[in-house]
């Protein structure tokens, strides 16, 4: 049995349990986008998703981010000052 927490398109919280069954069969495979199929259901005041199926969506990776090593070493370079400033004329 897996538990998760996450974001949904308007930034809000929810959870979402996935039962053996459907754990096995359906695993989180990374980060990335997921859609849920699902019953939505309350108890003890919380509603979650119990999940009958899960799909991993494509996205479209933003290039700032595909090298994190660079964008670690751009960041800590800002955070430190030791940036380069190129002047034009």
């Amino acid at each position: 049995m897996f538990f998760a927490t996450l974001l949904d398109q308007q930034g809000q919280v929810f959870d979402a349990v996935l039962f053996p069954p459907v754990a096995a069969k359906y695993m989180f495979r990374g980060r990335g986008i997921y859609r849920f199929y699902g019953k939505v259901v309350s108890e003890f005041g919380f509603l979650s998703i119990e999940v009958i199926k899960l799909v991993k969506q494509d996205f479209i990776q933003d290039p700032r981010y595909a090298d994190m090593k660079t964008s670690a070493k751009v960041f800590d370079q800002k955070k430190t000052g030791d940036e380069k400033i190129e002047v034009r004329k």
